[in-house]
């Protein structure tokens, strides 16, 4: 796997749940912007500046920092890659029979 498309991966596994913790968050602030009293209308600039604060972060969380990481991740050296692949099937085959056992 290539450093793109590790840094994709990476990024795909956490993108729902970021997005569903900031819908929440944004959600949370949602009564003051909804309320008819005196205190929503002050703090309707609140929840619309914290919301676009929010979403406008994890867009760049997943964009921007995908971007960065294929930057920061290391070439996988091949030998590097072949030993790391042989050690983890031996792992995984040691598991298997001490399972069955």
């Amino acid at each position: 796997m290539d450093r793109a498309q590790a840094a994709i991966e990476a990024a795909k596994g956490s993108t729902y749940p970021l997005l569903a913790a900031t819908l929440v968050a944004v959600m949370a602030f949602y009564p003051i912007y909804g309320s008819e009293a005196g205190a929503g209308e002050y703090c309707q600039n609140l929840f619309t500046v914290f919301s676009a604060a929010l979403i406008l972060s994890w867009v760049v969380a997943m964009m921007i920092t995908t971007v960065q990481c294929v930057d920061l991740l290391p070439e996988l050296k091949p030998y590097l890659f072949m030993r790391v692949q042989i050690a983890s099937r031996t792992l995984l085959s040691y598991n298997d029979n001490k399972n069955k056992n």
